[in-house]
Formats: structure tokens, sequence, C-alpha cells
């Protein structure tokens, strides 16, 4: 996620909990196979364009998912509010 906010790009476990957080803002590679790794790691630094295009991605996920408390604290009192 830190990279992400950098708008960097990255390779991370293709995990439930890894593609709801970073959506197509990250390449997936099975955890379980350091080859697929190797692969994703060398297209991200062998070519400009792939990398580029998943660091847009990357900052735009990471923006799109980012809330302050207080836009939290408020989503949750709307909520309370249509349950009263």
């Amino acid at each position: 996620y830190e990279a992400m906010s950098l708008g960097r790009a990255q390779v991370v476990a293709n995990r439930p909990y890894a593609e709801e957080a970073c959506g197509d803002g990250a390449v997936y590679a099975d955890p379980n196979q350091p080859d697929a790794w190797i692969a994703e790691v060398s297209r991200l630094l062998n070519s400009d364009s792939d990398r580029k295009a998943i660091e847009v991605k990357a900052k735009a996920r990471f923006n799109e998912a980012s809330s302050s408390w207080e836009d939290v604290a408020q989503s949750y009192l709307n909520l309370l509010e249509t349950l009263s």
C-alpha cells in the first residue's frame, strides 16, 4: 500500500486481500511460484510502458481508496441515521 501511495509499481501476492486493496494498481504473482515473481519483476524493470501504466493506476487506486477519519466517521453517522 505504501508503494501505491508513492505511485510506484509493485508485485504482490495474488490473494483476495491484496486484490481488494490494490485492484488494478499492482501486478500479481502466486506466492508459491518464485519464477512467476521473477517474471513480473523483470517485466516491470524492462518495460517502461508497463511500469508507468501500473504506477498511474497505483496512485489513482490509492487516492480513490484513501479516506480521512472524518470521512469514515461521517459515513458511519449517515448509515446510523438511515437505520433509525
